[in-house]
């Protein structure tokens, strides 16, 4: 049915006679959990999907890439610093790398960088 009509009918496969496909159909496009979004607001209830999870956790481990490379930078201006002085170009770029590590940190839930 899907080489023919490009579609998946949901219906026929919640339904299917084979009890394994009807199941995991249901398992696989069922919401686990279905609350307004006035009671998420006001109540600050987290029940998450799928999908949001797997938003979060790429947000997350970019965020995470982007910090170390971030971090890579700034060791190795601190280490040129270390062996001589840096101009005011580099000292500039030292202070803002160290700015978006905090920011980076901060968006990530960590205090500490």
């Amino acid at each position: 049915e899907m080489e023919e009509n490009n579609l998946i009918n949901l219906q026929k496969l919640t339904n299917n006679a084979d009890i394994e496909i009807s199941s995991q159909t249901i398992n696989l496009v069922a919401q686990a959990y279905d609350i307004s979004d006035n009671w998420k607001q006001q109540h600050n209830i987290i029940t998450g999907r799928e999908e949001e999870n797997l938003y979060k956790a790429t947000e997350k481990a970019i965020l995470s890439l982007k910090k170390e490379i971030v971090n890579v930078k700034i060791s190795d201006l601190q280490k040129k610093l270390h062996v001589q002085k840096l101009n005011d170009d580099e000292m500039q770029k030292l202070s803002q790398l160290t700015k978006l590590k905090s920011k980076i940190s901060k968006m990530l839930g960590r205090n500490i960088g």
